[in-house]
């Protein structure tokens, strides 16, 4: 309901010469690159349809609302969320490429699975929802020496997300970031 909604204000504001910029074009064609299609092939469609001339940023507003619908089963969500997670990803993704001094390569396999994973973790932290506690102590302590430079990329992450978001990332979740952070260094050096 919200998306027809949202194209019908649309179509109206296009009526009235009322156009309004989104600033999360970059990120949301970066990181919802699935849903920026589906939205840009609405936007093709909306235009045929009706005779007018949507832009690229009307079709960034349906992929925020393509990603606000996938995730239904979170209590609460809104198109605020949304937005929030894609500022705070891309915000940790800074943080990754000053870090190692590097331009990631977004089509490798690593890439991908970084950003599903951070997509979950950024939602929980929006959402203010931890993971259960239980991880493995050792297993920690072991990867956090293997790969120190990911770990200390993980502590400013982690700092961030404390400050901005009032969230304590858990041992856990550090673990994960540590990994995924390694495996995508990995295959960008390749």
């Amino acid at each position: 309901m919200t998306l027809a909604d949202h194209i019908h204000y649309a179509l109206s504001r296009y009526a009235d010469g009322i156009m309004i910029r989104n600033p999360l074009v970059w990120e949301v064609k970066r990181f919802y690159g699935p849903e920026f299609a589906a939205g840009k092939e609405a936007v093709r469609l909306i235009n045929e349809r009706h005779g007018v001339n949507l832009d690229e940023e009307e079709a960034v507003s349906i992929a925020l609302h393509l990603v606000n619908a996938s995730m239904s089963g979170v209590k609460g969500e809104s198109l605020h969320i949304v937005t929030e997670m894609t500022k705070a990803t891309q915000a940790i993704m800074t943080i990754i490429t000053y870090h190692f001094q590097v331009e990631l390569d977004e089509e490798s396999h690593a890439y991908g699975r970084f950003l599903t994973h951070l997509k979950f973790f950024v939602q929980r932290i929006v959402s203010k929802k931890k993971l259960n506690p239980g991880g493995d102590e050792e297993l920690y302590e072991m990867v956090k020496s293997r790969y120190p430079k990911a770990f200390e990329c993980v502590e400013k992450i982690a700092n961030l997300i404390t400050g901005k978001y009032d969230y304590t990332v858990s041992k856990d979740e550090r673990l994960y970031l540590m990994i995924h952070i390694e495996n995508l260094m990995k295959q960008n050096q390749s």
